[in-house]
């Protein structure tokens, strides 16, 4: 005797109502995943490895639709919305609140020099070796830095003005007061 009563054909049925009212894919392999694993544990005929339940299977994989929870890929046209947004609502750089500059400052700095928001927020001030033409980022550790010997990430001057990520990073470094700093603070500081 079973657990429960269940055969190919109920698994089957269960999957074609599953596509019927527009399930995910997901949500029927996650069944089958369940399924399976129940009749393992109650040392049940396997269910889920029966020839048509896998052609069930491979037929709604046609008929139901896929989800995919990848983020949307922070751009340059989300960095350009951001600042003319803040330029709509403030009208100049310096009438831009501090929080929000800092953070949107973060933002484009983490875009253009490719570092995770981990390691962008861990960066100080004695971090960062300044040049006239880029700004060189030592990330002292990373998830992908498996020896520890750390990195460099860098900041390159462009010509576009105040969207130049360089010029930016001078402008957010002197309206923090971080220019001239003589501590070792970070160079985002946590908001309170």
């Amino acid at each position: 005797m079973h657990i429960f009563e269940s055969t190919p054909s109920t698994v089957n049925l269960y999957l074609l109502h599953l596509a019927q009212c527009g399930a995910t894919f997901g949500k029927a392999e996650s069944f089958l995943h369940a399924l399976s694993f129940v009749n393992r544990f109650f040392l049940m005929p396997i269910l889920t490895e029966d020839q048509s339940v896998l052609d069930t299977k491979k037929f709604i994989e046609k008929a139901c639709k896929h989800v995919q929870n990848k983020k949307s890929p922070f751009g340059s046209a989300e960095v350009r919305a951001m600042f003319d947004a803040l330029l709509s609502k403030y009208k100049k750089l310096e009438f831009i609140p501090l929080p929000e500059f800092r953070t949107f400052c973060m933002a484009v700095v983490q875009h253009k020099s490719f570092c995770r928001f981990s390691d962008i927020s861990k960066i100080k001030l004695s971090d960062i070796i300044f040049h006239a033409d880029y700004f060189k980022l030592h990330i002292k550790e990373s998830k992908t830095d498996q020896a520890g010997r750390g990195t460099f990430a860098f900041v390159s001057k462009s010509k576009h003005g105040f969207l130049d990520t360089h010029m930016l990073l001078c402008v957010y470094l002197h309206r923090m007061g971080l220019d001239n700093h003589k501590e070792d603070v970070y160079l985002f500081p946590p908001l309170n």
